[in-house]
């Protein structure tokens, strides 16, 4: 598109000892940004005032985003201390200016007028619920049973946490059963689609 900027990916400057604590990105990263890069026209198009990542993890996905469209204020949320200080340098690193939140979920956050654009790489791997709590590298990935149990935390509060024009992307595996979430979806009045 004339007058667009061609995609930035962004610098991650993490090291090897930063993966002990926070998730490296890895192959659902970076189909994450691949499907974000896809939906990048209709995303501009809809003019979002604000963004937001729970569980950023090294802030990867929020700072392609913010590279790559301007004008939304952006907000990034991890409940790990460690993922949020290495994506505060994910950020830095990038000139980003993100506001970050140490919190679980959306427990330290009022949003009135909702998230135009949430964006959610959750822990969906089906583990033993005891895993979800054993480290924080395993917050990162653990799902729990059929690797949903924050998946279906952050659903229940979908109608809540979205504006009216709000845009929800997820990153689901075939174990998650996508498609009953997207018949859940369905009947709170969303539209589902796989990017």
């Amino acid at each position: 598109m004339a007058g667009q900027s061609l995609k930035r990916d962004p610098v991650i400057p993490l090291t090897g000892s930063d993966w002990e604590h926070v998730y490296e990105p890895a192959e659902d990263t970076f189909l994450f940004m691949d499907a974000l890069e896809k939906e990048l026209e209709d995303i501009r198009a809809a003019r979002p005032g604000f963004v937001f990542e729970l569980g950023c993890g090294s802030g990867c996905i929020t700072a392609f985003l913010a590279l790559n469209l301007k004008g939304p204020a952006y907000i990034a949320s991890d409940i790990n201390p460690h993922a949020v200080a290495a994506a505060r340098r994910t950020f830095e690193a990038n000139e980003l200016k993100i506001d970050l939140l140490n919190m679980d979920l959306f427990s330290a956050i009022n949003l009135p007028s909702g998230i135009d654009v949430l964006l959610f790489n959750p822990p969906y791997v089906p583990t033993p619920h005891e895993e979800i709590e054993s480290s924080w590298i395993a917050r990162s990935w653990a799902g729990g049973d059929k690797g949903r149990e924050v998946v279906d935390k952050v659903l229940e509060k979908i109608e809540t946490i979205l504006s009216p024009q709000g845009r929800l992307y997820m990153v689901a595996l075939d174990s998650n059963d996508p498609h009953e979430i997207a018949k859940w979806m369905g009947t709170k009045g969303y539209r589902t689609k796989v990017v």
